[in-house]
């Protein structure tokens, strides 16, 4: 059987390991409070920096609509002057129509006009031959 002497011997040997033990435990513990305190820091500067950011984000988005409507007026002025070149080619085809009306008409005449040099020259050749022959 185990002395009272022992059993003292042995409950200070267990005090020790358990007091060794919480000291650990105390020691961890003010690390984690340490890591917990270093988080919830950079947590608040997550959310201030996400607010931030979502600032920025809105202000981006309400540019961009802007950018939006001026590029929606601009496709409704460039709209209407394709409806205006539109408008310009249907005319300038009408006067290429006119102009193509024209050159046909103007090659008929010159053909009515060889046809009258050659007459005019046959009359000249004719007139030649008969004053010749009234001068004699």
């Amino acid at each position: 059987m185990i002395t009272q002497d022992e059993r003292i011997v042995q409950l200070e040997h267990s005090y020790r390991q358990v007091s060794e033990a919480v000291k650990d435990m105390n020691h961890y513990v003010t690390l984690m409070y340490g890591v917990i305190g270093k988080q919830e820091v950079d947590i608040r500067e997550i959310k201030i920096s996400q607010h931030a950011m979502k600032e920025r984000l809105d202000e981006m988005e309400r540019r961009l609509d802007g950018v939006e409507h001026q590029l929606d007026g601009m496709n409704h002025r460039l709209d209407s002057v394709e409806h205006q070149l539109d408008g310009m080619n249907h005319r300038l085809d009408s006067v290429e129509h006119q102009l193509n009306g024209m050159n046909h008409q103007l090659e008929s005449i010159k053909q009515q006009q060889a046809v009258q040099d050659n007459k005019l020259d046959q009359i000249s050749g004719m007139l030649t031959m008969l004053v010749p022959q009234t001068e004699k």
